[in-house]
């Protein structure tokens, strides 16, 4: 068999719209959108040609663990262009499993331009905010997490909230874990500091809109 040698140009990674069922439960797409162009080594474009695809999830690093792995059979188009969702290929692991906001992910792709099993490493990337989604929209609801949904916001009505402190007394603790800690920031829209809370100032005011009533 040729030994074929290829690149792949991922154009994005976007995540499927979030549609929630409210007959039942809110539900966020167990899935990922994933787009590549596969080229050989001389970079032409393998159009009409039907490749063999293996995806990682990895923990950590672009060496780290797989928590889930999918294999995929797509016919590239015209273009070379292969699309699919992560989270929907043949796969023995659970994708809803994974807990995203526990550390960072890579995605890792191995290809077989004949459309085999002999697939050769195309090189991981970070995955950054996008399948952060699914566990804002899973975590929120979630028997385990004491916060509700209500469309795109989520709210705690059981008790105190602390941030530094397990012990809070009021609706909402923060508390400092040394003098050089900002304890709150207040942005405009132009991410300019409009209140600023630390341990040494109590409060610093930068800037104060009023409202004059004749």
């Amino acid at each position: 068999m040729k030994n074929f040698t290829f690149t792949i140009a991922i154009f994005f990674a976007v995540l499927l719209t979030a549609v929630f069922n409210y007959q039942a439960k809110a539900q966020v797409p167990q899935a990922f959108k994933y787009q590549s162009i596969v080229r050989n080594a001389d970079g032409a474009i393998l159009a009409n040609q039907d490749v063999s695809l293996r995806l990682s999830i990895l923990q950590g690093s672009e060496t780290g663990t797989a928590v889930y792995t999918e294999t995929w059979d797509k016919t590239t188009n015209a273009f070379g262009l292969i699309v699919l969702n992560v989270g929907q290929g043949t796969s023995s692991d659970d994708f809803s499993a994974i807990a995203w906001g526990e550390d960072v992910y890579y995605l890792k792709a191995e290809i077989d331009p004949a459309g085999g099993t002999n697939y050769t490493d195309a090189g991981a990337s970070q995955l950054l905010s996008v399948p952060y989604a699914l566990y804002a929209g899973s975590s929120a609801n979630s028997a385990e997490s004491p916060w509700q949904q209500n469309g795109s916001s989520i709210y705690y009505n059981a008790g105190n909230v602390g941030i530094g402190t397990n012990t809070p007394n009021k609706k909402l603790v923060i508390k400092a874990t040394s003098d050089n800690d900002t304890l709150m920031e207040i942005l405009d829209k132009d991410g300019n500091p409009l209140m600023v809370i630390t341990p040494q100032l109590k409060t610093q005011v930068h800037r104060v809109h009023r409202a004059v009533l004749p």
